[in-house]
């Protein structure tokens, strides 16, 4: 009798020790993992580029100033993402620049997934915590590195299509004054960061009409116009004009050419297009037939759904590539909170949440053993010193078209880069020579370019070849006569 009695409690002790070690190795391998993202931030150009957007508007510089005047960025996407790191630019030093960026990226992903797998509504009585923290660590870790590395409007735009679900959710089950607002605002913020975020407005429309009386749908709506309406304000603040705005946001990115061979491209996308369509869709079959999934449950499903048209034809645009599918990463709240939200037999939640932990232990083991090949000490700063080392030294003559951002803080001034050259050559919308020239080093003379780094070899096209480049660090350097540059 005593041995029958003891056992539930034997069994629970052993799940909660299960559960605390996982999400202790979990959230323990996701820090490591994010230390190692940190220190590798500045090394990726990707981010000097974009993080100069910020700058631009901090120092009241249009970012949209339309194709025919004004600096020629890489930023043709909403406004969302710069300026969230608005905060970013009280630092004037890029050393403190990159260091901050590259926590608040981070950060963003903690606090965003925090908040889906805390406040996402249990239809029990209540969740425990550790529940909760088992799904974030879950979350966490499936979130790929070079989101956490690299500075990317796609970052933004998920993060807040994910709190604009929640708060959906949120408001149709705990409503109070400020879920349903939040879901409207973030919602069409997710749509603000990057176009792709318009799947989340439209999944979420269509699950209102769907599963909820039209009474639910009007009051979404309404509150979406008035977020759509004060964000296009807020863009046309920042824009040259209007036309300038719609220019940069929606009629560059509709030019890009379709890639080279389409065949070729899938070829290259394949393990990105099993991973982040087949295999969430198969899954979803077999919950759906299982009929484990519910009203709540199917809203990730259909933004998911919603995102993938034009997910997929990006991906197979000239500079497409598979951070055009992280739609897929809106169906987290239905893999590990929803699943184990739903009311079920006591066995059945003990399964899930041992699976869970599970699950966890997995991935932080992954992790933990990843991180040991790569620990660095501090943030590689080696070759943002050296950019702002040679724009010091060769003020007014020296181009960086990879690190826009370094050359402002060593000159004050700021160039164009190569990344945004390039799209208006690929879209047919080059600029003038005189645009061209307008904003490049009055004494041209110098171009630095990182190897091994980006390039797309629209900046030797500029100025005229003249053999061999010299080395220095871990740069090229090209010189010829101020007079012979195109």
């Amino acid at each position: 009798m005593t041995t029958h009695s003891s056992s539930p409690s034997l069994r629970a002790s052993i799940r909660s020790g299960l559960e605390l070690a996982a999400i202790a190795i979990g959230l323990g391998a996701f820090a490591l993992n994010a230390w190692i993202c940190f220190c590798l931030f500045p090394v990726h150009a990707w981010n000097d580029v974009r993080l100069r957007a910020s700058y631009l508007i901090a120092d009241g510089i249009p970012l949209y100033p339309g194709l025919k005047q004004g600096l020629i960025t890489t930023w043709m996407y909403g406004p969302a993402h710069p300026l969230m790191f608005l905060p970013v630019t009280f630092f004037r030093d890029l050393q403190s620049a990159y260091m901050a960026a590259g926590a608040l990226n981070i950060l963003q992903f903690v606090l965003g997934l925090a908040f889906v797998c805390f406040f996402w509504p249990s239809q029990s009585e209540r969740r425990s915590p550790a529940r909760s923290m088992l799904a974030l660590g879950i979350s966490l870790l499936f979130i790929p590195n070079i989101f956490l590395t690299v500075l990317q409007a796609d970052n933004v735009s998920l993060i807040c299509g994910l709190l604009s679900i929640t708060c959906l959710v949120r408001d149709l089950t705990k409503p109070t004054a400020a879920t349903l607002w939040g879901a409207a605002f973030f919602g069409v913020s997710a749509a603000f960061a990057k176009l792709h975020g318009t799947a989340v407005i439209a999944g979420e429309v269509l699950w209102l009409f769907l599963f909820y009386k039209p009474q639910k749908l009007a009051p979404f709506l309404i509150r979406s116009a008035i977020c759509t309406f004060a964000w296009c304000l807020l863009t046309i603040s920042i824009s040259a004009s209007p036309a300038a705005s719609w220019d940069h946001i929606i009629r560059l990115p509709s030019q890009l050419p379709w890639a080279d061979n389409i065949a070729e491209r899938l070829h290259d996308l394949r393990a990105e297009l099993l991973l982040m369509v087949v295999l969430p869709g198969l899954v979803i079959t077999i919950l759906y037939r299982l009929k484990a999934i519910s009203r709540l449950g199917a809203l990730p499903i259909i933004v998911w759904l919603a995102s993938l048209p034009l997910g997929v034809l990006s991906a197979l645009k000239t500079g497409g590539s598979s951070n055009s599918l992280h739609g897929v990463y809106y169906l987290l709240p239905l893999l590990f909170i929803e699943l184990g939200a739903t009311p079920a037999p006591p066995h059945r939640q003990s399964v899930m949440r041992a699976l869970n932990a599970i699950i966890l232990l997995g991935l932080g083991t992954f992790h933990f053993i990843a991180a040991a090949k790569f620990m660095p000490c501090a943030p590689m700063m080696l070759r943002a010193d050296q950019a702002v080392h040679l724009a010091h030294i060769h003020r007014n003559a020296i181009w960086l078209p990879w690190r826009p951002l370094a050359t402002f803080m060593a000159t004050g001034n700021h160039y164009h880069d190569e990344d945004g050259l390039y799209v208006r050559q690929v879209t047919g919308l080059y600029p003038s020579e005189s645009h061209a020239r307008a904003k490049l080093p009055p004494r041209w003379s110098l171009t630095a370019i990182e190897v091994p780094g980006m390039i797309w070899y629209v900046a030797p096209a500029m100025q005229p070849t003249q053999g061999e480049p010299d080395r220095w660090g871990g740069w090229q350097i090209y010189s010829f006569a101020p007079a012979e540059h195109k």
